[in-house]
């Protein structure tokens, strides 16, 4: 499935169905810039921060910064959504 920010979901880390139309859904809606829709694209492979700043050329606080700046965006425009995921990523580490 392609969308205006994701390439290609399969390969990402996402454990079901539902949440890939939901996270695919997401993507879509949003407004990265070319820089932070890579860095987004190797962190859902389950690259860490500091291989991808490696793969950038980057520090690894400037990744730092841009998913931070990432996951701002998405609270705003979907706080139910994410509110949800967090729920649920809880209840796992118990």
């Amino acid at each position: 499935t392609e969308t205006k920010n994701s390439k290609v979901l399969l390969g990402y880390d996402i454990e079901n169905m539902r949440d890939y139309i939901v996270t695919d859904n997401m993507l879509s809606k949003l407004n990265l810039t070319p820089r932070q829709d890579m860095i987004l694209h190797y962190r859902m492979q389950g690259f860490s921060i500091v291989d991808i700043a490696d793969k950038l050329k980057v520090s690894h606080q400037a990744v730092s910064k841009q998913l931070t700046k990432i996951q701002d965006e998405v609270s705003e425009k979907f706080p139910n959504t994410v509110r949800g995921f967090k729920e649920k990523r809880m209840k796992k580490q118990a």
